[in-house]
């Protein structure tokens, strides 16, 4: 994890390419505010740098989308994870550090946002796409873009939002209509919100709301629905539609997104060793150096055997050195949909030696253990 706590104007980014060989990035002189370097630095700590070992970027505002991308990537017939590919929740919309960053260090992404259309005035993904469009291009060609200022000032002043939109695209920045939610209501997801929506336990009045909309989906109110989804909270709301709309395509804005990052990225493919390693059907040793994909190429595999080769009551164990690499191992499978538990063990050589060896066996060995005694941990 040393990456995640090195000094931000520190790093340099190594990146091995088909027709260039090894390349480097560094983050010496990308234009940042003290703000914004605060900002990456806190959110590269937190998330132990993980988008600088990804191959593409999916910046997202929030936990919903968070949630929801990768299950959409699926239905697309995209795994995230087998593409080296990271969603990132910015928590908000400030994703102008962020596209900063991973513009000065070539690494493939994309942003979903919110038009975020007001009632009096311009949507707010307006100034917040020209913004981010102009941040992209300074810092990709190192020149201030008078010209594509310019430009999408006048497309804006004009009002030509579809063609604001379309622009924005050009620089991997994807918008819906509203917001997500009734967006996603209204492409197609307008029962699966309101069912999920009536799980949750109301009030007699907000109960016959929701009644009214699932007899009636034409007569929703999306500002009372939004707040309903707040009442829950965006991130939990999204964790119960998932598993609704599990293998249902996204609206085209996402999908757009989701490829526009996906034709950039590079496939695992296109790493024989990788790929290898991931199709080996015997006994396979890796031998790589940090940051090279050994844990997504295990994990992935992992998530493999499970679904395809080894079928219940059996299961497998992924053994480790140390608890930290236990509990990184158990997070990555999480994401892929796998529990540590009946059919995956998870844990140290010392774990799974007492727990699946000792613990169950030795009284049958006749090893001579008390009926009860104690582990020192420490």
């Amino acid at each position: 994890h040393i990456a995640s706590v090195a000094p931000l104007r520190s790093i340099l980014l190594l990146k091995e390419k088909a027709d260039e060989g090894t390349t480097g990035c560094s983050t010496a002189s990308i234009r940042l505010t003290d703000d914004e370097v605060d900002d990456l630095t806190r959110y590269l700590d937190v998330t132990r740098a993980e988008m600088l070992f990804a191959r593409g970027i999916i910046l997202v505002e929030g936990d919903a989308e968070k949630f929801l991308v990768p299950l959409f990537a699926e239905a697309l017939g995209c795994s995230l994870d087998m593409l080296g590919i990271t969603v990132c929740s910015v928590a908000g919309t400030n994703f102008t550090p962020y596209a900063k960053f991973l513009t000065s260090l070539d690494i493939p992404f994309s942003i979903i946002t919110d038009w975020d259309p007001m009632p009096k005035s311009k949507p707010l993904a307006v100034n917040r796409g020209i913004k981010l469009a102009v941040a992209i291009e300074r810092a990709r060609t190192k020149k201030i873009p008078r010209a594509l200022a310019k430009e999408l000032g006048e497309i804006a002043e004009n009002k030509d939002e579809d063609d604001l939109a379309d622009r924005f695209e050009d620089f991997g920045i994807y918008t819906n209509i509203r917001t997500l939610e009734t967006d996603l209501y209204e492409d197609g997801f307008a029962a699966d919100i309101l069912y999920t929506l009536n799980e949750g336990k109301w009030s007699k009045a907000r109960q016959a709301q929701v009644d009214a909309w699932i007899a009636d989906h034409d007569s929703i109110d999306h500002d009372q629905m939004l707040k309903l989804i707040d009442v829950v909270g965006k991130g939990r709301f999204a964790q119960r539609l998932a598993s609704k709309i599990e293998g249902r395509k996204p609206p085209r804005y996402i999908e757009d997104a989701i490829r526009h990052v996906v034709k950039r990225a590079e496939d695992l493919r296109a790493n024989p060793a990788q790929w290898a390693a991931y199709e080996s059907k015997g006994h396979c040793v890796v031998l790589a150096g940090p940051g090279s994909g050994k844990t997504k190429t295990l994990t992935v595999k992992l998530a493999r055997l499970l679904a395809e080769d080894i079928q219940e009551p059996r299961g497998l164990a992924c053994i480790t050195y140390n608890n930290e690499c236990a509990r990184e191992l158990e997070t990555r499978l999480s994401a892929l949909g796998i529990e540590a538990g009946r059919r995956a063990f998870i844990g140290t050589v010392h774990s799974f030696s007492l727990t699946q060896i000792v613990l169950p066996y030795a009284k049958a060995a006749d090893m001579g253990l008390p009926d009860e005694f104690c582990v020192a941990t420490r």
